[in-house]
């Protein structure tokens, strides 16, 4: 049986990746292969924004292990990555809230602020999760004025999300996470709210300007709460916007906790992360 971690299947991917990058870089530049390493142990969209951005800035990505990467890149992946690192960080996080040291690393930007002082990782370092470029990519789609209901994998048959999508199905929508990020981005980007529990979910409402609201449920993720704490020290939202999901919570209440990141924050990271990526070879 063929599996997403099976070798055929990973080496399949990697070469519709060499493919697929390489046409698209050529549109910006020379393509330029680039190592990186990612999480790719399983289907989910904010594992594959890596491999799918680095081609908008003209890298072919070509999936190695951390010791032997040119750059880390989106996930919280760097509890995977060696001490001795000594290649490029752009944009990851930690998954637990515990400090690390990469003394030879370059740090091109990490995720957030928790992140940056964990690492001891100092205040000229530009902070943000490159899933906050996906907008600068994918033209918003039409307003479909739904709520967005993004469950993390982990939660994707957890009660309370199915009984959220029952109250009102006419004004909610599930959106998976093993879909590909253009086709999540297109659902989030025409969405009136963003419930979720998947930390990328959060990250592609904040690309959007669209309302959004994290929340927990009776499942807890790996790491805790601590990767979307991580997000908000970087965007700085205007006011709390995490949730309890509980059998009785209604979407008026989800409504009230949601808020939106302001435009000109997401652009200052979205910048910093472009720039980040600018003669990384060199």
């Amino acid at each position: 049986m063929v599996t997403y971690s099976s070798r055929f299947a990973r080496r399949c991917r990697q070469l519709q990746r060499l493919l697929a990058g390489t046409a698209r870089a050529a549109r910006v530049r020379r393509p330029a292969l680039l190592g990186a390493f990612w999480w790719d142990g399983h289907r989910n969209f904010g594992d594959m924004l890596t491999p799918w951005l680095l081609p908008h800035y003209g890298y072919v990505p070509v999936l190695r292990p951390p010791e032997r990467a040119n750059l880390v890149g989106v996930g919280s992946i760097l509890e995977m990555v060696p001490e001795s690192y000594a290649g490029s960080v752009w944009g990851s996080g930690l998954m637990i809230e515990e400090r690390r040291a990469f003394p030879s690393a370059r740090f091109l930007a990490l995720r957030g602020r928790l992140t940056a002082q964990l690492l001891g990782a100092g205040p000229a370092v530009p902070l943000g999760d490159p899933g906050l470029l996906v907008s600068r990519h994918v033209a918003p789609a039409g307003h479909h004025g739904k709520v967005v209901v993004l469950p993390h994998g982990h939660h994707i048959h957890d009660p309370h999300f199915a009984r959220l999508l029952a109250q009102t199905p006419e004004l909610t929508r599930l959106v998976r996470y093993d879909r590909h990020p253009e086709e999540v981005a297109r659902d989030i980007s025409g969405a009136a709210l963003v419930v979720t529990s998947s930390l990328h979910g959060l990250v592609l409402a904040d690309s959007y300007g669209i309302p959004a609201v994290w929340v927990t449920s009776d499942l807890p993720l790996g790491g805790g709460d601590f990767k979307f704490r991580d997000h908000e020290s970087a965007v700085r939202p205007l006011a709390p916007r995490h949730l309890r999901l509980t059998s009785g919570t209604a979407l008026a209440e989800l409504r009230a906790a949601a808020s939106t990141v302001p435009r000109d924050r997401v652009a200052e990271l979205g910048d910093g992360l472009e720039a980040g990526l600018r003669g990384i070879l060199t």
